[in-house]
């Protein structure tokens, strides 16, 4: 019996595309808005797109805990608290970016989540005037000075193109074995 070369050589290019895929990896980023050393806010995102500057559309996980007050990405992203949401994070510099004049209702704007109605949060950016204000808490116009980052990057062990391959080669295969059997018969 001769050796079908079509199904071979498609089970070698499986196994190539197997060892040549990468695994994904996922940054998270904790961070905490300060005063004067303590935190006002503290919480962390995830992504794993290859943006250079990220927005919440590119986020994987986002938290934020304000006081008693959470919020996370499936909120920020939801209306009301969308129709005034900026978050941007420049990935080689490691640091938030801001709005510039005019940024939301006119302030220069570091992160927020707020509807026009002014539920949600707002951390502002005006070097003599850094404040955030979260309607949920009742903290209004609160004073911070500082952001503290730290990231983290992680390798996922399951890459899924290696699975597309695979089902690929399956197909692949099925299809061979079928157009064979046609011809045989």
């Amino acid at each position: 019996m001769r050796p079908n070369w079509k199904l071979l050589g498609g089970a070698a290019c499986a196994a190539m595309m197997m060892m040549a895929a990468s695994p994904a990896s996922a940054t998270t980023v904790d961070f905490a808005f300060e005063n004067l050393g303590s935190d006002v806010a503290t919480g962390s995102f995830s992504y794993s797109s290859a943006n250079p500057v990220l927005s919440f559309a590119d986020l994987d996980t986002f938290d934020i805990q304000i006081g008693p007050s959470h919020y996370d990405l499936n909120l920020v992203n939801s209306a009301p608290f969308n129709q005034n949401a900026f978050f941007q994070f420049d990935v080689g510099a490691v640091t938030f970016n801001h709005a510039p004049q005019p940024g939301l209702f006119g302030i220069d704007t570091t992160l927020a989540a707020m509807s026009n109605g002014f539920d949600g949060f707002l951390f502002t950016f005006d070097p003599n005037d850094r404040y955030f204000s979260d309607n949920a808490s009742g903290e209004f116009h609160q004073p911070w000075t500082d952001v503290v980052l730290q990231q983290e990057i992680s390798v996922d062990s399951v890459p899924e193109p290696v699975t597309l391959s695979i089902f690929g080669a399956g197909l692949a295969g099925a299809v061979a074995m079928r157009r064979r059997r046609k011809k045989a018969a």
